[in-house]
């Protein structure tokens, strides 16, 4: 990951997001790794959303700050992986509207 990132691997995996396959390229991998098909992003999503409201109902996190560091969504495209077959990445993005690198649109 790019070191301006508002939220490393470490924290995604804290937070219990699925990761697919890491490449070690940013465009390639995004946020969460590649993945061999778009059916499991969603699922790779929702599983960090569901720890982090599962944080928030037993107060390990307030709300406020779910709302305001956490991320909110994800925009994803086709891309090619270093053996040549095509994955599927994802970039997160946060309440202002800003990818997890600091770019504002994919």
């Amino acid at each position: 990951m790019p070191a301006n990132v508002k939220w490393s691997c470490a924290q995604l995996k804290e937070w219990g997001f699925t990761f697919g396959k890491i490449t070690g390229d940013y465009n390639v991998d995004g946020d969460l790794g590649v993945f061999d098909n778009d059916d499991a992003l969603d699922p790779a999503y929702r599983s960090g959303i569901r720890t982090i409201d599962h944080k928030i109902v037993d107060g390990t996190m307030s709300f406020a700050d779910a709302e305001k560091n956490t991320p909110h969504g994800y925009a994803w495209h086709l891309v090619t992986k270093p053996d040549g077959t095509d994955g599927y990445v994802m970039y997160l993005y946060g309440t202002d509207g800003k990818f997890n690198d600091g770019q504002k649109a994919r």
